[in-house]
C-alpha cells in the first residue's frame, strides 16, 4: 500500500511537473510568435532608390575624367580617379543611411522585431519592401 502511495505521488508530481512545463512552452510560443519579422527585397530596394543616383553620378563622372584626362598626366588621373571614386562612395554611404533609416522607421510603426533581406527567407516574414520605398520617396 505504501509503494501504491509513492507512486501515485511521484505520478501526480510527475503531472503537475509536465503541465508547468507545458504551461512555460506554450507562453513562450506565444512570446515569440507575437515577434513579427519583416523582409526586405534589397535588390528591389537597390534597383529601384541605390542604382539610379549611384549610376548617373558615375556616368557623369566618367564623361568628365574622360574630358580633363587628355591634359592630365598619369599622377594627375590616378587622383582624379581617386577623388571620384571617393565622391561615389559617399554617395553610396548616403543613400545607404537613408536606406536604413527608411527601415528602423517602418519596423518600428508595423512593431517589427526584425527586419531581414527576403534572400535569406524561404517561408514567412511581413514583405515591408514597398513601404521603405514609400518611406524613401517621402524622405527626398
Amino acid at each position: 500500500m505504501l509503494k501504491e502511495r509513492r507512486y501515485l505521488a511521484n505520478f501526480v508530481g510527475l503531472v503537475v511537473l509536465t503541465l508547468v512545463l507545458a504551461g512555460v512552452f506554450v507562453s513562450s510560443a506565444q512570446g515569440q510568435a507575437e515577434q513579427e519579422i519583416g523582409i526586405i527585397n534589397m535588390e528591389v530596394i537597390f534597383t529601384e532608390y541605390l542604382a539610379p543616383p549611384l549610376f548617373a553620378a558615375r556616368d557623369q563622372m566618367q564623361q568628365e575624367f574622360e574630358e580633363k584626362a587628355e591634359e592630365l598626366s598619369d599622377e594627375e588621373k590616378n587622383q582624379l580617379f581617386i577623388d571620384y571614386q571617393a565622391k561615389l562612395e559617399t554617395i553610396e554611404i548616403e543613400y545607404s543611411n537613408n536606406i536604413m533609416n527608411a527601415v528602423a522607421k517602418v519596423a518600428k510603426t508595423k512593431g517589427l522585431s526584425m527586419v531581414i533581406d527576403s534572400a535569406a527567407v524561404l517561408h514567412g516574414g511581413l514583405d515591408v519592401t514597398t513601404d521603405i520605398l514609400n518611406e524613401l520617396a517621402e524622405q527626398k
